[in-house]
This record gives structure tokens, C-alpha cells and sequence, in this order.
């Protein structure tokens, strides 16, 4: 089949949903990832013939797609901090907001010697931390072995040499395990209330890992009531913390550093103009 052709078929395919100019985009930007090219050059050879294999596997990916999947799982990768990682329903798509994360942080201790990313998913947090920071030793402390299996194929991908720790972030146990004097501990935990799930994307709430995604409504602060009490213990003196927060409880998560061994406790904003970030620096 002819490219043109495919893409042609592919879009009327899509458009149960209302939206024509986005089922465009969404074929547009699968047939540029399966086949390495860019739009434009995509554009400039519409009779290009597809194989059989990459027909089949073309059309797998429509099935998928159409089903409500979100692209990066179909694909299996997504960008992060210029970095080219791996995905797959095992963790979470990496956010535009957590890559701002990962630029205060750096951005506010650059010259960290042990950086520690708690509850890290695909690893996505860590790595770009070990990027950004080459000397840096830097941990994903993750509890799932799901998880855990991603962020190895994605250190292994991208070459990037970080240290892996597979432990409960709640448990009693974890500020033994965790390395002392940290100098940057950054964390995107679970926050999103459970409640919540019924105003969310089905293709969210269908498709990424519940675990890493919800808290109880009764308790929307128990990951970071926990962090600040680890960061007490862990942290270095002058060390920093970053957090990425439910912006419902922004203002809630930094009052929970106030009395403690922590100053300059403060809330910031994204991109989009949600207070969406929380540091701290220890005294």
C-alpha cells in the first residue's frame, strides 16, 4: 500500500472522534516515528510503497490507538529531557511538567555529588539528573519490579550510569537503605486523588499504572509527609529538595516543612501557570 494511501485510510479510521485535524496529527506523527522521517519529507513522497510487515505493523498500531491508547505506550518510548526512553504500561508517561522538575532542581544545586529520585517509574527523573550531572551519584528508588525492568532497559539505552534500589518509599525501613548526606532529593510521588479519576482522561485512568498515579482522598499527603521525614534524616546540610505536587496541595505540602530542620520552603509554578513544584533547602 502507497503511504498516501494508508494515511487517507488511517485518518477516516480515527475520525469517530470528532476532531479531523487532530486524527491528522496523530497518523501523521505515527507514520514519522515508524519510519524515521520527518513530516516534511513524509509529505514529499506520498507514493511511497509500505511493506507488508510495516503494513501489519502499521495497522496493529491503528488497532491500538483507536482503542484509546496513548501513543507513547503504541510506540514504546517517549522524549524526556532530550533523552529517548522507554515506555510501556509498567510506568508512567514522563510530563512536560516533571522535565521543569528536573531544571529547577539542577538549576538550584548543579554541582550535587549524590542525587536521589524517589519513586521513579521509568526512571525518567534519575536519568535526566545523570545527564545533566555526570559526576553526580545518582539513585532511582523505585518499588515496582515492573518499573524497576524499565529504568534498567532505559540506563542500558541511553548509557547512562545510575544506581537502582528497589524499596517502599512508605516503608519503615527506607531511610536505612538510602544513601546519607544527599545533596538533591527529587520526587513526582503519587497525588492524584482518587476521586479525581472521574474527571480525568479515560486514556490516563484506562491505561497508566493506578499505582503510581492515585492517593486516598483521605490522605493526599502521605507520600510527602513521609519525603520531608526521610529528607530530615538524609539530606545534607545545605542540601535541597525538590517535589512535584498536586497543585490542589501545594501550599499544604510546604507547610509540612515548616518546624523542621528545613528553611526557604516554597511553592512554584509551571509553565502553565499551576503551582505544580515544591522546594526546600536544609539548614
Amino acid at each position: 500500500m502507497r503511504v498516501d494511501h494508508f494515511r487517507r485510510d488511517a485518518i477516516r479510521l480515527l475520525m469517530g472522534s470528532p476532531h479531523h485535524e487532530e486524527a491528522v496529527a496523530v497518523v501523521d506523527f505515527l507514520l514519522c516515528s515508524r519510519l524515521s522521517v520527518t513530516n516534511a519529507a513524509l509529505r514529499s513522497d506520498p507514493s511511497r510503497m509500505l511493506s507488508v510487515e510495516f503494513e501489519l505493523l502499521l495497522a496493529t498500531d491503528l488497532q491500538r490507538l483507536n482503542s484509546g491508547e496513548p501513543m507513547q505506550y503504541v510506540l514504546g518510548h517517549a522524549w524526556f529531557d532530550g533523552l529517548h526512553l522507554c515506555v510501556d504500561s509498567r510506568v508512567l508517561i514522563p510530563r512536560p511538567e516533571t522535565e521543569e522538575l528536573v531544571q529547577h532542581a539542577h538549576a538550584s544545586f548543579p554541582d550535587a555529588q549524590i542525587t536521589v529520585d524517589l519513586c521513579s517509574g521509568s526512571g525518567c527523573i534519575a536519568l535526566a539528573c545523570k545527564q545533566r550531572m555526570p559526576t553526580s551519584q545518582v539513585f532511582a528508588v523505585e518499588l515496582d519490579s515492573g518499573a524497576l525492568e524499565v529504568i534498567r532497559t532505559n540506563a542500558d539505552r541511553t548509557g547512562l550510569s545510575i544506581q537502582q534500589i528497589q524499596a517502599d518509599v512508605l516503608g519503615e525501613d527506607i531511610v536505612a537503605i538510602l544513601p546519607k548526606q544527599i545533596d538533591l532529593l527529587l520526587s513526582n510521588p503519587p497525588y492524584v486523588l482518587k476521586s479525581e479519576s472521574r474527571r480525568m482522561s479515560a486514556v490516563v485512568v484506562d491505561h497508566e499504572p493506578h499505582l503510581a498515579l492515585f492517593v486516598p482522598d483521605l490522605d493526599p499527603l502521605v507520600f510527602y509527609r513521609k519525603i520531608v521525614e526521610i529528607a530530615a534524616i538524609s539530606v545534607a546540610p545545605g542540601g535541597r529538595i525538590w517535589l512535584e505536587v498536586n497543585p490542589a496541595y501545594a501550599n499544604a505540602v510546604s507547610d509540612l516543612f515548616q518546624g523542621t530542620v528545613f528553611s526557604s520552603a516554597a511553592v512554584h509554578l509551571d509553565l502553565s501557570g499551576k503551582q505544580r513544584f515544591v522546594s526546600a533547602q536544609k539548614s
